[in-house]
C-alpha cells in the first residue's frame, strides 16, 4: 500500500457512501458490496478507498507487483455482465467511481 493510502483517513464502506453518494441514484447495498469487491480484487483495505482513487495512481500495485490481476479482473467482470445484459461500457475506467457506475448499470 503506497503512502497517500497508509495515511488517509479511515472510512467504512457506510461511511464511503454517506459522504459520496447519499445523493445519489445508486443503491447502497450495492456500493458497499462493490466497494468490498475492489479491496479484495487489489488486496487493499476497503475503509482507505475513495471514488476519485484513480486504479493506475493511487491504487497502483507496489514495484514489482506490476502484474497483478486484480484492475484486470474488474474489467473483465464488468465486461462480461455488460455483454450478459447487452449493454457496452463505452468510457473508460480510471477511477473507483467510473467502475462503480459502469457497474450499477449492467449489475
Amino acid at each position: 500500500m503506497n503512502e497517500i493510502l497508509r495515511n488517509r483517513e479511515s472510512l467504512s464502506p457506510h461511511e464511503v457512501f454517506d459522504r459520496y453518494y447519499a445523493d445519489s441514484q445508486l443503491n447502497r447495498e450495492l456500493v458497499i458490496e462493490l466497494l468490498d469487491h475492489v479491496a479484495a480484487e487489489l488486496s487493499l483495505p476497503v475503509e482507505k478507498l475513495r471514488p476519485n482513487d484513480r486504479f493506475a495512481i493511487e491504487l497502483a500495485p507496489k514495484k514489482g507487483n506490476e502484474w497483478d490481476s486484480g484492475y484486470g479482473i474488474l474489467l473483465f467482470e464488468l465486461q462480461r455482465l455488460a455483454k450478459k445484459k447487452g449493454k457496452t461500457i463505452e468510457k473508460p475506467i480510471a477511477t473507483i467511481d467510473d467502475y462503480l457506475m459502469a457497474m450499477s448499470e449492467v449489475y
